[in-house]
């Protein structure tokens, strides 16, 4: 393992190199590292250029590649205006909206690291590797297709803003990347997000290829292990958690899941949280070396007399690279029917192996560009999911989109999202935390058609606005992860040493007197150990004198993009500092967290 994550560095590192000296490529520009080699003659461009759409209408382009030699893996990022264009979603079932890969690198062996389209920025980020025993391409052809919704009347251009080719060993090869541009006219139309099979009146230059049939390397794995089991080859598919199950006989089941990360220290950090939870949770747990990964095997016995719990479960779970795989078997009686999941694991293993994951020496610079540490797409959090290929004769496990899959059917390790009765915040500066405002009974904010946002740099794209107050542990801004643009801010220790300290951003804003609404709202993505009691917490704190400070704090494991919202109207007329802030016990684990996007929403009386 130590060898893969050297090797792994490595490669970040040469890329990471890469990228600082490509820059970016706005409209003809040659993007790369010459290296003393001599400038080749591909070109990465949009087709068709200059194409004319009426408002309402799609229109298809195509991102090729012209006289490539050994291409292995691409990243790009092209732009366009929002405010005349939408893309359409290429695959609705996925969470986020996404483009449709082209067929010039072979499908079968496509690792779609990352595929995200957002029509709020105005931004496509595109970046796909082969894996073997995929082999490079030489030639032209198309890389990938987008489909734009017509606005409203007006030109946008399509332009790459990041763009990077690369052959099997992670070596740049250099390009020309030209841009297009798409001219909108007639009255203005409003985006169809649900449309993405509506058929484009304008005249494409090709017929798109389909993808219905596109299966994730996943998948293809799972229903390679099954079929050396013996179980049906039926994968249920939460990206990016794939699951297969298998009844024995009654009241005996297994079940193995693989799920893939954005980057193979995240798989780590994810692995560990959940074995410490099965400790957590009395199972006798087990750390051990699985084909030389870092694994786990962990068993539950329960009383025999117990009408509803399992008497005996057992699980085996590894890391590869930046997949974990597990196996699972419950059975109802004290015999062991349900298949070993040593036995379970060791065919998902070996089925990955033939397309070429989990190697522990990558000799072909394995995912040349994902190895960089994309983050992986999270959905949206979402009612817990329980994949049933076949019924399942007895409690079995829930699994989420977010998270592992957890074996236990014990209650769920989640955080209180009501303030808890004595929080004991001491911090070093000024920040004692009493009850809160209550958050508001709907997830997302109201729509109005007159609002103002109050908040500056609500993003945290640039370093202004936002107070970060000295502390044992201060906060800081992060481009690690970001809801939207490139960076938030993170709070608590996200690396170091485990000690008792706060971190802490606030900014003072004033909420007019008057208003109707003052709705505030963020998002926060939580990095935390499952059985960790460290808090978040949020603080309403007027500036003027004898104003209460307000406090609301909770612990949230679930790591994904969660939103929250307030209800600020009670402070208008006042002008009041916003504070977020992480407080870490010293004990158990560490805590992160990352804020974004926070907006606080005022609408005036008319």
């Amino acid at each position: 393992m130590r060898r893969l994550t050297v090797f792994v560095s490595l490669v970040a590192m040469a890329l990471t190199l890469l990228l600082l000296g490509a820059g970016d490529a706005r409209g003809t520009q040659s993007l790369g590292i010459l290296d003393g080699q001599e400038t080749q003659s591909t070109q990465v461009l949009i087709v068709p250029a200059s194409s004319v759409v009426a408002a309402g209408e799609t229109a298809i382009v195509e991102i090729q590649v012209r006289d490539v030699v050994n291409l292995y893996g691409l990243d790009l990022t092209v732009s366009f205006d929002p405010n005349v264009l939408w893309v359409e979603d290429a695959h609705p079932a996925r969470t986020g909206v996404q483009i449709e890969p082209g067929d010039f690198l072979d499908l079968l062996w496509l690792y779609p690291a990352r595929n995200e389209a957002v029509n709020e920025t105005g931004a496509i980020t595109y970046t796909v590797t082969l894996i073997p025993p995929g082999e490079p391409a030489s030639g032209s052809g198309v890389l990938a297709r987008i489909t734009f919704r017509a606005l409203r009347p007006g030109t946008s251009g399509i332009t790459f803003t990041r763009g990077v080719l690369a052959n099997h060993c992670a070596e740049p090869i250099v390009a020309t990347w030209i841009g297009d541009s798409i001219t909108v006219s007639g009255p203005t139309a409003s985006p169809s997000p649900t449309s993405a099979t509506a058929t484009p009146t304008s005249t494409p230059t090709h017929v798109p290829s389909p993808t219905a049939t596109h299966k994730d390397i996943e998948q293809m794995v799972l229903e390679d292990a099954a079929r050396t089991l013996g179980w049906p080859s039926e994968v249920v598919v939460h990206y990016p958690l794939y699951t297969m199950q298998y009844a024995a006989a009654a009241g005996h089941f297994a079940e193995a899941w693989i799920q893939r990360f954005g980057q193979a220290a995240e798989a780590y950090a994810t692995l560990i949280q959940q074995r410490d939870a099965l400790v957590a949770g009395g199972w006798d747990v087990d750390a051990l070396l699985f084909h030389g990964f870092d694994a786990y095997e962990a068993s539950h016995s329960l009383n025999p007399g117990s009408p509803t719990l399992p008497m005996n479960e057992r699980t085996l779970v590894f890391q590869g690279s930046v997949w974990i795989v597990g196996a699972y078997a419950f059975d109802d009686t004290p015999y062991s029917i349900a298949p070993d999941p040593r036995t379970v694991a060791e065919a998902v293993y070996q089925a990955g192996l033939s397309y070429g994951l989990f190697e522990e020496l990558v000799s072909r610079a394995f995912l040349p560009i994902v190895l960089r540490g994309y983050p992986t797409p999270m959905p949206s959090p979402s009612p817990t999911v329980t994949p049933s290929p076949t019924p399942s004769p007895s409690p079995s496990p829930t699994v989420t989109a977010t998270a592992l899959p957890s074996p236990s059917p014990s209650p769920t390790l989640t955080g209180s999202a009501t303030p808890s009765p004595s929080p004991s915040l001491t911090p070093g500066v000024s920040e004692t935390p009493t009850t809160g405002p209550s958050p508001t009974p709907t997830a997302t904010a109201t729509s109005t058609p007159q609002y103002t946002q109050l908040i500056l740099n609500h993003s945290f794209e640039r370093e202004e606005a936002w107070e970060i107050l000295r502390t044992t542990y201060p906060a800081g801004y992060s481009v690690g992860r970001a809801h939207s643009g490139s960076r938030s801010m993170r709070l608590g220790i996200d690396t170091g040493y485990n000690v008792e300290s706060y971190s802490s951003v606030q900014q003072t804003v004033d909420i007019p007197s008057g208003v109707t609404q003052a709705e505030l709202s963020f998002y926060y993505f939580p990095v935390s150990a499952q059985v960790d009691g460290d808090l978040i917490y949020f603080c309403v704190l007027p500036t003027s004198g004898g104003g209460e400070s307000d406090c609301t704090y909770w612990t949230d494991h679930n790591q994904a993009w969660n939103l929250r919202t307030f209800d600020l109207l009670g402070y208008a007329g006042q002008r009041v500092n916003l504070r977020f802030g992480v407080k870490n016990d010293g004990h158990d684990g560490i805590t992160a967290v990352y804020l974004d996007d926070v907006e606080l929403r005022v609408v005036s009386s008319e």
